[in-house]
């Protein structure tokens, strides 16, 4: 593409572009660099090393001293959106070529995308980006962050609208509405799950992170609409603050458009209904816990809207695919119950804690092995560790991408609303893991939580981990070996 045509703008010269250079250090020729300001670093002290790696055109918000013979200089004020519409029409606005699903909340984000790319693909060709990494019915690759950098989103978009991908359900976290990674994007159908404590060493606040969440609304297409979980205060808000259609959910009022009920939890299958233009669906699923059951009514209502029937999804959602690290049960022949979990939040421990100990046998006990991250919200440590003590019989305090703090200084921190029930630290989390499975008895429930599907740890730096669910089947395997000597 020309850059005058890029930058929309006649005072620029028809060079040639044939990349988008969002990182000085990467090989691009023919690149156009935006000095962008991130978090710690300005896209203006890496000119030289972008020119060298490939750039033709700058475009800076600074005066620039020093100008290169045979590069094109575009002093732009406001330059972050002047990236954001380039970087669009570079990849031909793909967001509006596609229905795309936007998910967001603290917790679901993950189930409900996964969940609306599996019902969807019934009949139309759907996508997935998100913490799971991006699949289509033709690929899938590995995961990245939750909500990736504003150009691999728009490329990764660009290459769903030329396979005829017709909808794609899009993970979009708080962070990456404020670093602007979904800007110009059209969303045509937004979902809001709940919005608890998490990330405030980044938002600081509620309030803040509630405005971050609000503004993906705010990106909803001319027709495009949103499922809302009024039973979360924020949600009941944004319902009332947003103008556009919105679809509301509750298990607690019968007073919104789609009323789950009827809720019967047992650790291999949930059985509900749910009430809509007073008719009522009944459903079983090999889904279990009240909160995926949430999960699960908002990503159906999605499909509905888009021309699935409530009676149709009766059948497939009998036997959903497994959700890797959202609730994974590992099977095992000692006769108690393994469950791996994402939760890592006091809301995301409340809610499958709870789950655990509505089902839990009399002679059963709840052992939880979890963490806390390092330099991340410390305020929600404690908290975690009240939740804990509140619904489990056994906890067992471990690392969770640690980075440059101390296990045993989080574990502390967990620790200090610990009060009724014991709790032991120990630092290795394959150890913490083998542990609890030496210790677990016929009836018991383990929950392995905060890590879910993950394959790296965060010490100083990232180093692999096989995963919890690997270690688990190692922990138990060994445990059999030793039963059998």
């Amino acid at each position: 593409m020309q850059l005058n045509m890029l930058l929309d703008r006649n005072d620029c010269s028809p060079i040639e572009i044939k990349n988008i250079m969002y990182d000085s250090r990467d090989k691009k020729p023919n690149s156009i660099f935006f000095c962008l300001q991130g978090i710690t670093n300005d896209g203006h002290s890496f000119i030289t090393q972008a020119i060298d790696n490939g750039a033709v055109a700058i475009v800076h918000s600074r005066e620039i001293r020093s100008k290169k013979e045979g590069i094109a200089y575009i002093f732009e004020s406001d330059l972050d959106n002047s990236f954001a519409k380039a970087v669009n029409r570079f990849f031909g606005s793909p967001s509006s070529k596609l229905k795309l699903i936007g998910i967001t909340g603290t917790n679901g984000k993950t189930t409900i995308g996964s969940l609306i790319f599996q019902l969807l693909n019934f009949q139309y060709k759907t996508g997935y980006i998100g913490t799971l990494g991006v699949k289509t019915p033709d690929y899938q690759l590995k995961p990245s962050l939750t909500t990736q950098d504003l150009v691999t989103n728009q490329q990764l978009l660009s290459k769903m609208v030329s396979e005829h991908v017709n909808f794609c359900a899009f993970e979009v976290s708080s962070q990456g509405i404020e670093l602007g990674r979904v800007k110009q994007l059209v969303f045509d159908c937004c979902v809001f799950t709940n919005l608890t404590q998490d990330h405030l060493d980044f938002h600081l606040n509620m309030e803040s992170y509630y405005q971050a969440k609000k503004q993906l609304f705010l990106q909803l297409s001319e027709n495009g609409f949103s499922v809302i979980n009024i039973d979360d205060v924020y949600g009941l808000r944004l319902s009332k603050e947003i103008t556009k259609k919105n679809i509301t959910v509750s298990m607690k009022s019968s007073d919104v458009d789609v009323f789950i009920h009827s809720i019967v939890l047992d650790k291999n299958e949930t059985r509900f209904s749910i009430t809509t233009e007073s008719k009522t669906h009944n459903f079983v699923t090999n889904l279990i816990g009240k909160y995926n059951i949430f999960n699960l009514v908002q990503a159906m209502i999605v499909c509905h809207e888009y021309g699935l029937m409530f009676d149709g999804m009766i059948e497939s959602i009998k036997h959903i695919d497994v959700i890797e690290g959202r609730i994974e049960r590992v099977e095992n022949d000692f006769g108690f119950d393994i469950f791996v979990d994402f939760a890592h939040t006091p809301d995301g421990l409340e809610k499958i804690m709870s789950f655990a100990k509505e089902i839990i046998q009399e002679s059963g006990r709840v052992i939880t092995v979890f963490g806390a991250p390092g330099k991340r919200d410390k305020s929600k440590r404690a908290q975690m560790g009240a939740v804990a003590d509140k619904y489990c019989d056994l906890i067992i305090l471990t690392e969770d991408d640690p980075r440059d703090e101390q296990v045993s200084d989080i574990s502390d921190q967990i620790a200090s609303m610990i009060y009724m029930h014991p709790y032991v630290k120990i630092e290795s989390r394959v150890e913490a893991i083998r542990n609890a499975i030496s210790v677990a008895k016929p009836n018991d429930i383990l929950l392995i939580l905060g890590k879910g599907p993950e394959k790296t740890m965060y010490r100083h730096k990232p180093e692999p981990y096989d995963g919890d669910a690997q270690v688990i089947i190692d922990c138990l395997n060994k445990r059999k070996e030793e039963e059998y000597e």
